[in-house]
């Protein structure tokens, strides 16, 4: 039952309702407004709440609403039915893992002022109110100190002014609801902040839709906040509409000081809005709706670089030289319609170690976190012998949070007896690869699979498998593929040098790297890249100094040297980074 829209009905339509009240009793002494007004006034309880409480005592409720229709009042359909907001146990459990990531803390002038949520690596979403120093349409000085305290307990400074901002109304700043939307014409109490460094990519951040989900009277409300300042995560209610006030929402969250600007989700978990705060003891939130249109081009401008030139942005963090080729080719990968479907990491020398094709799953990881949830990674190991390498890549694929089904029961063209066992565990992968599109289109994602260089024998049959999976999987608009080593291997599809020509042929393929030796090249790439990223500028002159130093005294053969050199290197280039980025990072 919605109760909130049959409290408002009463309360502001005094006449209707008292006319409805006395028409759905019957007998000598009907329950009167005179009455409730006494009793209510002596039990200090508020006199509408009282009435619906009596309403239903006596089991008139839908009959009141009924003779309220019959006098003309508005009444949806849905003002009687039970609360809509079942979730699934296992969906909730995947949600709350990533609700403990891409929430955050935020801080003004060094005090948790409110929650936010991240929306890009660098952005966070949060009210306005709760940065804001002084009114709507003042000034707004001095200006706050901004910082957001991330998830792993890493604090970052915001820049200010915001990259985007809309006011809340004036009488809400004084902390009293609006009585219409023109109160609050194109002022939405929200802001976007943006960090000074992209520090967010590990944790992930919710995915914002265009248009988003509307809210729905009486649906679920999911709540990631801050209530205190506390580290308190999750809340449930429901929602309920404000009459004469389409800007705002109800709901009844339990919330507190420093849940303002927390994220608002319903029962698919997806984002419907930023609670505001309680006005007229209700709490309330912004529907997404009024100001997804002023920020989402923020949002998609914060994506992938299409280079890293270190794994989490830092200087302490593990340098990334030479893979120039790797991100053009994930960058390219990234199109619907193009051909390149992935990259084929090969070693120059085939019996060197494996440094760096581990070190590409670590680097992918990192571009597809910065590009949002609907891009989603699954690591394919083979560090030991498993019987079935088809169901185990089922298995990984449900842990990312995919809905993979059962697979039906096997044609008979590959039944045990009726087909070579080869054909047989070929049609299994294929069939793998269209089970993992299906899913990927039905949950708007695209799946990447990294194939890892096994570091156990490569069976027959996992041969195969791989031979039918990756064939399968180039011709699947939502399946990318990564294949690190296994240079032995044929595998279906072209393979590309470097990016593909626009040509007649547009059949869909994978960009070969090879790793191994580096150039200077590749340092002074580095270089620049850092310098701009942390400065907004490259001086040329001790890019190149500190190029030569890194590389000082080192064998080479023809500018080429050795990929055993890379530890080396990387660690005579932190101190220089350190210098070329004034101390940063």
């Amino acid at each position: 039952m919605d109760e909130d829209a049959i409290l408002d009905t009463i309360r502001h339509h005094a006449a209707e309702a008292a006319g409805a009240l006395l028409a759905v009793q019957s007998g000598d002494s009907p329950l009167t407004v005179e009455a409730i007004n006494v009793v209510a006034a002596r039990v200090n309880k508020d006199p509408a709440k009282f009435w619906l409480e009596q309403l239903e005592a006596m089991g008139l409720v839908a009959s009141f609403v009924g003779a309220l229709r019959a006098r003309g009042l508005q009444l949806e359909d849905s003002v009687l039915d039970d609360p809509d907001g079942v979730i699934p146990t296992e969906e909730l459990r995947r949600f709350l893992a990533q609700a403990q990531a891409f929430r955050c803390r935020v801080l003004k002038n060094n005090r948790v002022a409110g929650s936010g949520v991240l929306v890009g690596p660098s952005l966070v979403l949060t009210s306005w109110h709760v940065i804001a120093v002084a009114g709507p349409g003042k000034p707004q000085e001095p200006a706050p100190n901004l910082e957001v305290l991330l998830a792993d307990n890493m604090k970052f400074a915001i820049k200010v002014p915001t990259i985007f901002q809309s006011e809340c109304g004036d009488a809400e700043y004084e902390s009293r609801a609006p009585l219409k939307d023109s109160d609050v014409n194109d002022r939405h109490d929200v802001a976007l902040l943006k960090m000074v460094l992209p520090a967010a990519t590990h944790l992930g951040h919710i995915r914002l839709m265009s248009p988003p989900p509307l809210p729905r009277n009486r649906g679920r409300v999911v709540l990631i906040h801050f209530p205190g300042g506390t580290d308190h995560v999750i809340d449930f209610g429901f929602a309920a509409r404000i009459s004469n006030v389409t800007a705002r929402w109800r709901h009844n969250v339990p919330t507190a000081g420093g849940s303002s600007g927390g994220a608002c989700f319903d029962k698919d978990l997806q984002f419907i809005g930023i609670h505001q705060g309680e006005f007229d003891a209700g709490a309330r939130f912004i529907p997404a709706g009024s100001f997804i249109n002023s920020i989402v081009d923020h949002v998609r401008n914060d994506v992938a670089p299409l280079t890293l030139w270190s794994l989490d942005g830092t200087v302490s963090g593990p340098l990334v030289i030479g893979r120039n080729q790797f991100f053009q080719a994930i960058a390219e990968a990234g199109h619907a319609a193009g051909r390149v479907r992935g990259v084929r990491i090969k070693r120059a020398v085939i019996e060197s170690t494996s440094t760096g094709l581990g070190f590409s799953h670590d680097i992918l990881q990192q571009l597809l976190v910065r590009r949002g949830p609907e891009h989603c990674l699954v690591r394919i190991m083979q560090d030991q012998i498993v019987d079935d390498l088809v169901d185990d890549i089922r298995r990984r694929v449900r842990l990312e949070g995919l809905d993979l089904p059962e697979p039906l029961a096997e044609q008979a063209s590959a039944a045990a007896g009726k087909a070579p066992p080869e054909a047989a565990v070929r049609e299994r992968a294929e069939n793998l690869a269209a089970a993992i599109e299906a899913a990927a289109a039905k949950a708007g994602r695209t799946v990447w699979l990294f194939i890892d260089n096994p570091t156990v024998p490569l069976t027959e049959a996992a041969r195969v498998t791989i031979e039918g999976l990756v064939g399968a999987s180039l011709t699947k608009p939502r399946l990318r593929l990564v294949i690190a080593g296994l240079e032995t291997l044929t595998l279906p599809g072209p393979e590309f040098a470097g990016l593909p020509a626009t040509e007649t042929d547009r059949s869909p393929g994978l960009v070969v790297e090879f790793i191994g030796d580096f150039r200077r090249a590749d340092i002074l790439d580095l270089l620049t890249v850092a310098s701009m990223d942390l400065t907004g500028a490259v001086e040329e002159g001790r890019v190149a100094y500190a190029t030569d130093r890194a590389l000082f005294d080192l064998p080479h053969v023809n500018g080429l040297y050795a990929q055993e050199l890379l530890a080396t290197v990387s660690e005579r280039l932190r101190a220089d980074l350190r210098l070329i980025t004034g101390g940063g990072g």
